[in-house]
């Protein structure tokens, strides 16, 4: 058994001391190192998940402001069609958009009057002699007798110029909103049914009953 040097075994303890301190040192460096890398990913992932949640309420905003435009113009378009609709008359003994060029309005015309506020706007107030031939689509050359005819027809006579100035306007206030498509259908007793889909989704946006005022003055 060797002799041990008291100065050696010293440094053995120091050192054996020291060793565990400096791993635990180096421990510490590591875990410092650490956290704020992780520090770093966590706000990113959350900034991350902000930016998107900020994006998705963007483009729902987005949405709903496009929508809200495209159901303005389809409620100003029906407020078009509505007023084409009371212009309707049948007062000449075939049903047009307004009193037909050449009839002027008075107590000894077809077409008493030219207000569509007054009632003797929509239907014929008397028969015109000179008057010999049937009427389009009637039997009748007496005015009020093929406007009857007109009223009793199932093919919508009465509301076919309305609808037929429907699909015709291509500009202007009575044509299809953009970002719409517009289907006009006919329904039971001379009414119209005017649909209104958003062109991108196919997404309906309003379905309206149109029933032209002349409508009411048929027997």
């Amino acid at each position: 058994m060797g002799i041990t040097d008291p100065f050696i075994d010293s440094l053995h303890k120091r050192r054996a001391l020291v060793l565990p301190l400096s791993h635990r040192a180096e421990s510490q460096r590591g875990a410092g190192i650490l956290e704020p890398i992780v520090s770093v990913l966590i706000i990113a992932i959350a900034l991350s998940a902000s930016l998107n949640l900020f994006s998705i309420s963007s483009r729902s905003r987005q949405k709903a402001y496009q929508r809200t435009a495209l159901l303005a113009s389809v409620d100003a378009n029906l407020a078009e069609i509505r007023d084409q609709a009371s212009r309707l008359t049948c007062c000449s003994g075939q049903c047009t958009i307004g009193i037909p060029s050449g009839i002027a309005p008075g107590s000894s015309s077809v077409c008493a009057t030219a207000d569509r506020n007054d009632d003797r706007y929509f239907f014929p107030q008397r028969d015109n002699p000179a008057t010999t031939f049937p009427f389009t689509n009637t039997t009748e050359a007496r005015e009020p007798y093929a406007v009857d005819q007109l009223c009793a027809s199932q093919a919508n006579l009465v509301v076919a110029p309305l609808k037929q100035a429907i699909n015709a306007a291509s500009t202007g206030s009575l044509a299809t909103p953009t970002g719409t498509t517009r289907t006009v259908g006919d329904l039971p007793g001379n009414a119209l049914q005017i649909s209104y889909a958003e062109t991108s989704t196919g997404a309906v946006l309003r379905v309206e009953r149109i029933v032209p005022p002349v409508v009411n003055y048929c027997p």
